[in-house]
């Protein structure tokens, strides 16, 4: 059995974050302009605003899980971590 390496892994994870989290940034800012009034969706204010709330960790987390990895692969980069 093969040992998987841990760069293979935390690049798999930035890979398969960066687009749940897109959809969330985007889901999240869309919301925002919404219960600002500034966009007509055809969704009121207050569904927004649930929406937008709701939104609060798992964007926090998937923004976590994406940044850290990273910063591991800048860090290995230059070779301020060797593992």
């Amino acid at each position: 059995m093969r040992r998987l390496r841990t760069g293979y892994i935390v690049i798999k994870t930035l890979r398969y974050s960066s687009w749940p989290l897109l959809a969330l940034v985007l889901t999240y800012v869309v919301t925002g302009y919404i219960m600002s009034g500034q966009l007509k969706l055809g969704v009121d204010p207050k569904t927004a605003l649930t929406i937008h709330k709701s939104l609060h960790i798992p964007l926090l987390t998937l923004f976590g899980l994406h940044a850290l990895g990273g910063v591991y692969l800048a860090m290995r980069r230059r070779r301020w971590i060797n593992w």
